[in-house]
């Protein structure tokens, strides 16, 4: 019925399947012996904030830690977790290459990347320039970039119609190692799209449970406006020489 109705409905339109004791909750009815722990939000009534926002109450990125107070790496959904069910029309999610398997992404063997991104037909080069320095807000050194990850590159991730992705590399565990790591090198998202339609949280999923299911790393610098909402993704974080080190 939900899909039915969707179908007849604006692009942006959006159902949401709650309880009635959810969809009656307020916040001043959490216990007190519930407090809130690091990492985590008040919660707030799904219902009337998907009425103002057509976003769900929580992110669909978020671990299941950050779902409840006080929450752990390790912890489930409890009692007192959201369980509504948001809807939407689903965004179209491209990764090169295709990830298959369990393991998704894995290192090449000869330990270099054949992959291109100016000269790979399966990516408009144009675009995911455009989508980088959009979001970043300023210009990007194609030649200098392109230099620097040529025969690392691990994949690229596209979301909607270049309207966010992600660009990910192979990189050495320390100097002279030969173990590579999967690292988060571009993450970026239209300014248009910034803060709603739940495309960061596309890509971002993709990149964590079909690429890398073991897990990811990447920085930042510390005055990077976007680390809030990077740390409570991240399962370790650490500070060095004026950035943050994430995974």
């Amino acid at each position: 019925m939900a899909r039915q109705c969707l179908a007849t409905l604006p692009a942006a339109s959006s159902a949401l399947i709650i309880t009635p004791e959810e969809a009656a909750f307020s916040s001043q009815s959490r216990s007190s012996a519930e407090p809130e722990g690091p990492g985590t939000r008040p919660q707030k009534n799904s219902l009337i904030h998907n009425l103002l926002t057509n976003k769900p109450s929580v992110s669909s990125s978020l671990p299941l830690a950050r779902l409840s107070a006080g929450g752990t790496p390790n912890d489930t959904l409890n009692a007192s977790s959201p369980t509504a069910t948001l809807l939407k029309k689903g965004m179209p999610v491209t990764m090169i290459p295709s990830a298959r398997g369990y393991e998704g992404w894995v290192p090449p063997p000869s330990g270099k990347s054949t992959i291109d991104l100016r000269e790979d037909p399966r990516i408009d080069f144009l675009r995911l320039v455009h989508l980088i320095e959009n979001s970043f807000r300023r210009k990007l050194d194609v030649e200098h970039y392109l230099e620097r990850i040529r025969g690392r590159t691990a994949g690229v991730i596209i979301a909607g119609d270049y309207e966010g992705g992600a660009i990910l590399t192979w990189e050495k565990a320390s100097s002279g190692s030969l173990q590579l790591v999967p690292y988060l090198d571009k993450f970026a998202v239209l300014q248009s799209s910034q803060g709603s339609a739940g495309v960061a949280d596309t890509v971002f999923q993709a990149m964590i449970r079909t690429c890398f299911p073991k897990g990811v790393c990447w920085r930042s610098r510390n005055d990077n406006p976007v680390n809030k909402w990077y740390f409570e993704r991240a399962s370790a974080i650490g500070r060095c020489s004026g950035l943050v080190r994430a995974s």
